[in-house]
């Protein structure tokens, strides 16, 4: 039982630290200021997933939620989290090196020419 207890105080560290980054990448700077850099190191969790988060990639996140009376605190703060995350916004680009690119290029010319 206390080995349970201890995975779920870990669990619940991680996802105060993934709150935490969600957070810090959704909210707006304001003009003249410099944006916060968010924590990505207090948690393995937020190490993992920060390529996902912060970075150069199309992210899903899905939100569960519960309609019973007993898990309204829990619903309540799952869906402050899916709110802050659904600010974010990614701008995924593709990574192309120069002969990727010249590669593209020639295709694209002898597909015009079929």
């Amino acid at each position: 039982k206390q080995q349970q207890q201890q995975e779920a105080a870990n669990i619940n560290k991680s996802l105060l630290a993934l709150n935490n980054v969600v957070t810090c990448l959704a909210e707006p700077t304001a003009a003249g200021k410099k944006k916060k850099k968010p924590p990505y190191r207090d948690s393995v969790l937020t190490q993992l997933l920060q390529a996902n988060l912060g970075g150069n990639s199309k992210t899903v996140l899905l939100a569960t939620v519960s309609p019973a009376g007993g898990s309204h605190s829990v619903t309540l703060s799952t869906l402050k989290f899916a709110g802050a995350a659904a600010k974010l916004r990614m701008r995924p680009v593709v990574n192309e090196g120069v002969k990727d690119g010249v590669i593209r290029q020639l295709r694209a010319v002898v597909d015009a020419q079929q």
